[in-house]
């Protein structure tokens, strides 16, 4: 005859008692997870009030049984963090595993407050699937997060660093004239619609004719600039780094008989006029080709004695260009995937080429902020991001990556040993990135990290796991 242990005490269990042939063992009620002793029961607690102090920061992780790894179904979690007076909050997704997006997330979703009271008003913003949110930041010193769980389909949730951040515009107006606009650990001043910020950074005027131009395409009418100096004029060109900026004439009347010396364009390749000179034309001395930019700046000086411009204008069409040559340095600079990164989609049938070189002696690591391309199909990638390790794509290769494999951000001692590396390292002082698209399905793209570093790491036969596994991110 069979013993039930179960009838024994319970077991011991502290909830319920599952009796099995020869033994038993302990399972917890819904909402609740067994504890290290395999006895006892607690409850699967989420909800949490954070008070911060100054420059605070810390983890957040969705509650999650302990046997399955995901979430419980049925829940209705919130985290209330509130910073000190003056402060801002900033959260960001590391990780994020909910039940597959609908179109309203209606079935389990995160929501996010801004607002003072989460009880009577609605969210600010809500979301679902696998895709991680962007950054996201409070309004205020207050912000509130819910986790809501139906009956089925759990999933391994999320995880989220939140920091508080000074608002310095909250305090006469950070010293702008015009406008304060709060960044994570600065900000900085704008000017109203007409009006050009001056070298003080701080207060604005009405009446220069300075341009600061971050559409990714688009045209310059150099004669329909109305009410300005017309004489002394300069276009700022700026993209997402990682691109470049293409300048082309399509007219060009720019007469001087002083061989450039009163009436010119100059463009530099950079932000300002003590950047690397491009060419100074005037006459016919025009480019009959597309000017591009090395780096994510570019900008145009148009000088002229005349009074009016009709006798001295241009036309000029600019477009963003993606990939470059890019010189790795020992502070950490980014690779955007696509011009338009965070306000849509990349483009379909791209092709983004970048070439990092440091100085030699030394080699390059680079690491993946974010990673959000189109899925794979089996074994194949549909886009692509490809990593050599040298100046070209004929050299030795890290591996070709789609889907989300290159955005965990887990604990090394959280980490699959045999998942895809997300961090890498050359062997030189040059490393080769290649982003592919195909014809259909687009996603958000990534932000990619590179840096010099010294070459003190030995790559062996194993070098396409050489990531996470063997190497902190100092």
């Amino acid at each position: 005859l069979e013993y039930n242990e179960c009838n024994n005490g319970n077991y011991g269990c502290s909830q319920i008692c599952i009796n099995e042939q020869g033994a038993a063992h302990c399972e917890c009620e819904h909402n609740y997870e067994l504890q290290d002793d395999n006895k006892s029961c607690e409850e699967i607690t989420c909800q949490t009030v954070v008070n911060t102090t100054t420059r605070s920061y810390g983890t957040l992780r969705s509650p999650r049984n302990r046997t399955t790894g995901l979430y419980p179904s049925n829940s209705n979690c919130y985290w209330d963090i509130i910073a000190p007076t003056s402060y801002r909050i900033w959260l960001n997704f590391t990780y994020f595993d909910m039940e597959d997006d609908t179109p309203d997330c209606s079935y389990d979703r995160v929501e996010i407050f801004l607002h003072e009271n989460y009880t009577d008003t609605k969210p600010s913003s809500i979301y679902c699937g696998y895709k991680k949110p962007f950054v996201i930041a409070s309004d205020n010193n207050r912000l509130i997060m819910k986790l809501i769980s139906d009956s089925s389909i759990e999933k391994t949730g999320f995880i989220a660093i939140y920091m508080t951040d000074l608002n310095e515009c909250l305090h006469d107006n950070g010293g702008c004239e015009q406008i304060c606009v709060n960044t994570f650990g600065s900000y900085e001043c704008k000017c109203h619609e007409d009006y050009t910020l001056n070298k003080d950074k701080r207060t604005c005027d009405k009446g220069l004719c300075q341009f600061h131009i971050v559409n990714n395409e688009g045209t310059i009418f150099s004669n329909t600039i109305n009410g300005l100096n017309k004489n002394d004029c300069s276009w700022l060109f700026t993209t997402l780094p990682g691109h470049r900026i293409q300048l082309t004439f399509s007219k060009f009347i720019v007469d001087d008989k002083y061989n450039c010396e009163q009436n010119y364009v100059q463009i530099y390749d950079g932000p300002n006029n003590t950047s690397q000179l491009l060419g100074k034309y005037c006459n016919t001395n025009y480019p009959g080709r597309a000017i591009e930019s090395n780096g994510n700046q570019i900008i145009l000086y148009f000088k002229t004695n005349m009074t009016t411009n009709n006798e001295r204008q241009f036309v000029l069409l600019h477009e963003t260009v993606c990939g470059g040559n890019l010189i790795a340095k020992a502070e950490t600079q980014q690779i955007y995937s696509h011009a338009n990164y965070g306000k849509s989609k990349y483009n379909s049938k791209e092709t983004c080429v970048w070439t990092l070189k440091a100085r030699f002696g030394k080699c390059i690591k680079i690491w993946f902020e974010t990673f959000q391309l189109e899925k794979q199909s089996g074994a194949e990638c549909y886009d692509s991001v490809q990593i050599f390790d040298g100046p070209s794509d004929h050299d030795r290769s890290f591996g070709s990556y789609c889907g989300t494999t290159l955005s965990t951000t887990l604990p090394l001692d959280e980490q699959d040993p045999d998942s895809t590396p997300s961090l890498f390292i050359s062997t030189r002082n040059s490393a080769f990135i290649r982003f592919e698209t195909d014809p259909s399905e687009q996603d958000d793209g990534f932000i990619a990290n590179y840096a010099e570093i010294s070459c003190t790491k030995v790559v062996n036969d194993d070098w396409q796991h050489y990531s996470l596994q063997r190497t902190r991110i100092k």
